[in-house]
């Protein structure tokens, strides 16, 4: 059995936006190589991913390494 603690998990806040943006691309680009192109890259950008953080629409998952934030 593994005794690692389960990631934390909260609402995203403005300072992870550069990482919502980065992780989007990420998935964009992932889904086009498999041929389902779903996401407009040019499309994601801060002002995107910052509409869905201040609608807290999304979450975050830390690891228990990364606790501090």
């Amino acid at each position: 059995m593994d005794s690692e603690e389960p990631p934390n998990v909260r609402v995203a806040c403005s300072g992870d936006i550069d990482e919502v943006v980065r992780l989007m691309h990420d998935a964009a680009a992932w889904m086009s190589a498999k041929g389902t192109p779903a996401w407009d890259v040019a499309r994601i950008d801060r002002t995107f991913a910052e509409t869905f953080v201040l609608r807290s629409e999304l979450l975050v998952g830390l690891c228990c390494k990364n606790r501090e934030a």
